[in-house]
């Protein structure tokens, strides 16, 4: 399972998520609010607070928000003003723990104002220029919408002096061809966000708050529900000892597969996205997820939505793997301040977590951030960082480092359900598999453009390739071989995304697919493909 976040190389400036109207997306003149811890407001002045939740593929950067100010209280605009000149920029805090979503904070003159705008870093997109016959990197630009382009599209809200404004959470997420934008039913206000963010921040959240959005919601948003109905970016797929199947996915959701192959997503009271889910037999529990903003959730037995967790004494920060079970106790990972540290605790409810490793994530100029591939074996668990493995053991406690080999630099790893972990190295490392746990490794010759090795139950290899540059005829690969890389055979086209065997034997893709969400599993080792799971949706 890689990393929920991106490496930094894949980021570039730019992207603007346009929230509302108007003839110009690019404001001549805008003013910063102030922080109010730094500054705390005047007579006339008021803080809001906001947040925003994204169900994208991709992990979003999100920078500012900003507001624009139709005039004082009761005394609005009938036409925004473009200019610029009532445009306010509320900066996001604790940027540090950002993923999926991010709380802004800032003070406001007093008056009425709407939500215009979302200020984002972009993503390298890859595009195939056929004329050249070479991928290139373009950036690309989303503006959600909701209604009509000509009216507003979220309402308003009112500063008053002296007050806090928390107007809740809102949500980006595809619709189709289209990115849309709402405000959260679930989520009203940004208390508990805070509290896990900044808790300096979420005191200003007291008595003396007023109301969030003046104005109902339009009848048509329904970003949130669309979200909730078709998560994207499922990870950590789990499989139960019944053939059932379960991943993390973003807006608080787990999808679970049944052994009919039918996929349903199941969330609770929080839209905060979950990195992994750990099938488990308790009592009151048959899996427990975490996630970003230290979201802990269960799903009991016969329910049909998820319970939240008391984290206990975690510090802050993004969770993103869990481990263990009732004898070993339980491991969470923890993603804080470019380093991973991995948490024990005897219970997983409000558990009194103790660290008992921890490991940072390096950067270099051309890659960027170490990534983090976590797996899970019989005895324990394991994951691989930069240039080494860990490997933990239940029974004893104790943890082994293990060097890559060659000393290479890990570009993915991935563990098979046999135990055998397949890792790729960076530039021209090379492929590798281990079925000791590190303590030797065995080199694999790969074909061109490949990625991890992974081994079924019958010790064949298997390996996606992705067209090289320039082949504008060719899609994506599958290999297999049953002589450790000496010779490959080509078993057909290969959907696309990321290559998942499960213990069962059946294989699992996932990623995005023409522009959607897909999920598709073969049965018959890559012949042929179904897919079971998509964010397309039927339109009345």
């Amino acid at each position: 399972m890689p990393l929920p976040f991106k490496p930094a190389c894949a980021l570039l400036t730019g992207l603007l998520l346009l929230l509302a109207s108007g003839p110009s997306a690019a404001f001549n003149h805008l003013t910063r609010a102030d922080d109010p811890l730094a500054r705390a407001p005047k007579a006339d002045e008021g803080t809001v607070v906001v947040s925003v939740s994204t169900n994208m593929v991709a992990v979003l950067d999100m920078t500012s928000v900003r507001m624009r100010r139709l005039g004082g209280a009761g005394e609005s605009q009938t036409a925004p003003d473009d200019s610029g000149e009532n445009i306010f920029e509320l900066l996001q805090v604790a940027p540090a723990l950002a993923f999926d979503s991010a709380v802004f904070v800032g003070v406001l003159p007093a008056g009425d104002y709407q939500m215009v705008q979302v200020t984002m870093k972009s993503y390298q997109v890859e595009t195939v220029d056929r004329l050249l016959g070479w991928k290139l990197t373009v950036n690309r630009t989303i503006t959600p919408t909701i209604g009509s382009r000509d009216r507003d599209l979220f309402g308003m809200f009112t500063v008053r002096p002296g007050q806090t404004v928390d107007l809740g959470r809102t949500v980006i997420t595809p619709l189709n061809k289209i990115t849309i934008i709402g405000r959260s039913a679930l989520l009203t206000d940004n208390r508990q966000l805070l509290e896990r963010k900044s808790p300096p921040h979420a005191r200003l959240l007291g008595q003396n708050a007023a109301p969030g959005w003046t104005t109902p919601p339009l009848r048509d948003d329904v970003a949130e529900a669309i979200a909730l109905r078709r998560p994207v970016g499922a990870g950590c797929f789990s499989e139960y000892p019944d053939g059932r199947i379960a991943a993390a996915a973003k807006m608080g959701t787990v999808l679970l597969r049944s052994t009919e192959g039918k996929w349903t997503a199941v969330h609770g009271t929080d839209i905060n996205s979950l990195a992994c889910v750990l099938p488990v037999a308790l009592p009151n529990a048959t899996l427990i997820g975490v996630g970003e903003a230290n979201t802990i959730v269960r799903l009991a037995p016969g329910a049909s939505t998820l319970t939240p967790v008391d984290p206990g004494n975690l510090p802050r920060g993004n969770l993103i793997y869990v481990a263990g079970n009732e004898r070993a106790g339980w491991y969470i990972t923890l993603h804080s301040d470019e380093q991973v540290s991995i948490f024990h605790a005897r219970d997983i409810e409000g558990g009194n977590w103790k660290r008992v490793a921890s490991v940072p994530l390096k950067k270099d100029f051309w890659w960027g951030q170490s990534g983090f591939w976590p797996w899970r074996t019989e005895r324990g668990f394991g994951f691989a960082v930069d240039e080494s493995l860990h490997v933990l053991d239940y029974a004893s406690g104790q943890w082994v480092t293990r060097k890559m080999p060659q000393g290479m630099k890990v570009a993915a790893a991935q563990a098979s359900p046999n135990g055998t972990i397949g890792v790729r190295g960076k530039m021209f490392g090379g492929s590798y598999i281990s079925k000791d746990e590190g303590l030797s490794w065995q080199e694999v010759p790969t074909p061109r453009n490949a990625g991890v090795p992974l081994q079924s139950g019958d010790a064949a290899l298997w390996v996606p390739s992705a067209p090289l540059p320039g082949d504008l005829s060719a899609g994506p690969i599958l290999h297999t071989s049953g002589d450790l890389g000496r010779k490959w055979t080509q078993v057909g086209q290969f959907p696309g995304g990321t290559l998942d065997i499960l213990p069962s034997g059946a294989m699992l893709t996932y990623g995005k697919e023409r522009d959607f969400y897909t999920i598709r599993r073969s049965t018959d080792n890559g012949l042929s493909w179904s897919t079971e799971y998509h964010n397309f949706v039927r339109m009345p």
